[in-house]
Formats: C-alpha cells, structure tokens, sequence
C-alpha cells in the first residue's frame, strides 16, 4: 500500500505558499528557528539563550532539547501570553493529581504548587534530565511533587499504569514541538492515546496548550483520541495561542 507521512504544513495548514517558506526557512536556519521561538514563545527576558549555532534545530528531538537545557538554567516559558494563574484556577482543580507532560523548566509546577499551598499531586515529566534537575532546584523539596524522566509518546512504559493514574494532564508547548517534525502523525497519536490510558476514568481532562490549530490538525486530534471529548479554544486561549480541553469518555 502507499503510506504518505504528515508534514509540519499539514499540521497548520497550508494557507498560502509564504507559511511554506517560512516552514522551509526555520527548519533550514537554526538561528532564524531559535530566534523565533525566544520571541514568541519563551519569555521575553531570556532572548539569549537560543540565539548561537548555525545548524538546523528540530524540535521534536530528544537529544536537542537535553543539549539545549545543558546550555543555560534560565528559563524557558513556552506560550507565555497565556496567564498561567488563570490557567491553573480555570483547568487544576486544588486536590488533584496533575501530570505535566514534557514539562520543560517552566515555572508552572511552581506556581500551581503555591496556589494550592501544596495540596495538588504534581508530576514532571520530561525526556531531559538536565531540565529537571533545574526544576528541582527551585521546587521545595515536598512529597506531593515528583520528577520524572521519560518519554510522553511511552507513557504506559515510563509510569507505573496501575498506580499512576491522574486528575489533569498538562500539555503546553509537547504537542507543538511533536508538530514540528516530520511524520509528526505517528508521535502524537501515541503521545494522545498513551495519556488516555493514564487518566482518571470518566472526567480525567487533558489541557492543551498549543499555537492556533486549524481544523484538520483538530480533526485528526478527536479522531485519534477516541476515548476523549475535545474542546478547542476555550477560555483563556488569544489570537496566536488556544487553550483546548479533552475529558475522557
């Protein structure tokens, strides 16, 4: 049979052929790429942590990301227009257990541990070592957080699937970086159907943050997901960047 694989431009969309060179540009020009992810979705007070090298950078790398955190400690906020207390107040319940898939060294463990005075179960997970030890320097050291490192796309491999089973899951900036490879179809099938399985049945929720989804990419989300009801661009989303909700079945 013919097998075609999904490309970044189906995932966002082919709108007109400038997205198709600027696709072309970013995967072709690591300064360019690295530039572009400081300006519009790491915080603004550390623009200098990406901007060095001349080799192309893929996102969806293991490898590049551990390297990339090994560089500097400083952090990194993926999609920091959305107001990340109002994230935690409108989809974290206070009580709940909460796993932040890919978590990177955002700040956001940090603060949903201080909102909830330490009441919420919190895991991160991320593949990079050298992120979480950053995380663990500024988390107290406390029983109701854990650190994990492991892969989001085997997650029934990298958690105990009998014992760990949560509230909410927390995506903001995995399934982007997932999008930016090529056959990204395949990884974020399985980052979505491997969190199924780790949720709480019914009503467990998976928070996703991403950039603006077209409706195809939406689409081919529910259709892979069957287990979940998806919700697209609710409240708190903006115009560059939506907040959408999954509950499972």
């Amino acid at each position: 049979s013919f097998v075609t694989t999904r490309t970044t431009c189906d995932a966002y969309g082919t709108m007109n052929v400038l997205w198709l060179i600027i696709a072309w540009f970013f995967c072709n020009n690591r300064f360019v790429a690295n530039s572009f992810i400081v300006q519009f979705i790491c915080h603004p007070l550390h623009k200098s942590r990406l901007s060095t090298g001349s080799q192309s950078f893929d996102f969806s790398s293991k490898d590049g990301w551990e390297t990339f955190y090994q560089s500097s400690d400083e952090v990194c906020e993926w999609h920091s227009s959305i107001n990340q207390t109002e994230l935690i107040r409108n989809y974290v319940p206070e009580g709940s257990s909460c796993l932040i898939s890919g978590c990177g060294n955002s700040r956001l463990p940090y603060l949903i541990n201080e909102l909830h005075a330490g009441n919420t179960k919190i895991t991160c997970l991320d593949s990079s070592m050298a992120c979480l030890n950053q995380l663990k320097k500024t988390l107290p050291q406390s029983n109701n957080v854990k650190f994990i490192c492991g892969d989001a796309v085997a997650l029934t491999k990298t958690l105990d699937e009998r014992n760990d089973h949560f509230d909410v899951i927390i995506d903001k900036g995995l399934t982007d970086a997932l999008l930016c490879g090529e056959g990204w179809d395949t990884p974020l099938m399985l980052l979505l159907r491997e969190s199924e399985k780790v949720l709480k049945s019914p009503g467990g929720s998976y928070v996703l943050v991403s950039y603006r989804l077209p409706a195809a990419t939406q689409k081919f989300i529910q259709d892979t997901s069957k287990g979940l009801r998806w919700s697209f661009r609710l409240l708190g989303s903006n115009d560059r960047v939506q907040i959408s909700v999954a509950k499972k079945i």
